[in-house]
């Protein structure tokens, strides 16, 4: 899933190449209209990808130091053996 994320960014961005090439080096007004265009296809992209990784952050386990650390964080006036 994770590659057909970073294919799918790869694909979008290199079919934009012409217009951004048009855009900056040609001066060609339509192909910045076009190139916004894409940039925003790209940020919508870009938003889903970074939904799906939240998403699977949520299910990888929990690390024995994040576990820890989050104990900490919930209960600051017990002490950590790790800091006597």
């Amino acid at each position: 899933m994770a590659t057909e994320h970073y294919q799918e960014l790869l694909k979008l961005v290199q079919s934009f190449e012409k217009d951004f090439d048009k855009f900056y080096n040609a001066r060609n007004k339509e192909a910045g209209v076009r190139l916004r265009k894409h940039m925003q296809t790209l940020r919508e992209a870009a938003r889903s990808i970074r939904d799906d990784v939240q998403t699977a952050k949520s299910t990888f386990p929990i690390k024995r130091e994040d576990l820890s650390l989050r104990n900490a964080q919930r209960n600051p006036a017990s002490k950590n053996p790790d800091q006597e």
